[in-house]
């Protein structure tokens, strides 16, 4: 979920390593917990080549990651405030919001997000979620039922997980760390995935996928 926070074709030589270090530095450090030392990593990357919206997108999933809800809407909403057709805050925003319960405030996001994203399986992930967040659970199997299987498989691993099935999800994300799926790497702190961490099944996944301690 993280995207590249800066622009570095400007940058050369030991700037454009350290700036680059850093951010690898920060990703590494917080989808593996560390979440103090990511965000001065972070904030170093962003010192040396800042850019007005990448990085409020990535602190905000890193506040995600840390459970600090209230900060990482803060983040999103910061995003909109100079950019309101931002998909990817839009989408960060449906899920933070269908997750915590706010049904209304996430449809809103869902409907602006269709607007932007229609065919998208990330609006499409929105939409499911929302569903269950409506109590309509049974719509929202049926509709990722429908799209697991072409969608990436963390996708629908965290998605399996949001409607409580925990033998799909752990299906799906045992198929996500044997075909390397970029999104495993952050298992270890997704909400999403919280209710699995007593599965010893997920601590084999986590070792696979090198996110043991």
């Amino acid at each position: 979920m993280f995207q590249l926070p800066f622009h570095v074709g400007f940058l050369s030589g030991s700037a454009l390593m350290t700036c680059l270090r850093n951010f690898w530095n920060f990703r590494h450090l917080s989808e593996r917990g560390r979440f103090a030392e990511s965000h001065q990593h972070l904030q170093i990357a962003q010192g040396l080549s800042p850019l007005e919206v990448l990085p409020l997108i990535n602190e905000a999933w890193v506040f995600f990651y840390e459970h600090r809800f209230a900060d990482a809407d803060r983040a999103f909403h910061r995003v909109l405030e100079s950019h309101p057709d931002n998909a990817m805050a839009l989408e960060g925003l449906g899920h933070l919001q269908t997750m915590l319960g706010n049904c209304a405030a996430g449809g809103e996001y869902a409907a602006k997000l269709t607007k932007l994203w229609p065919g998208s399986f990330l609006t499409q992930s929105v939409l499911w979620n929302l569903s269950a967040c409506q109590g309509d659970v049974a719509r929202a199997r049926k509709l990722l039922d429908q799209a697991a299987p072409k969608i990436p498989p963390f996708y629908a691993a965290a998605s399996y997980a949001v409607l409580g099935d925990k033998e799909l999800a752990l299906a799906y994300l045992d198929k996500a760390v044997s075909q390397r799926d970029i999104l495993t790497t952050s298992m270890k702190v997704n909400p999403y995935l919280d209710f699995l961490h007593s599965d010893p099944r997920f601590a084999e996944l986590e070792r696979r996928a090198g996110l043991d301690p």
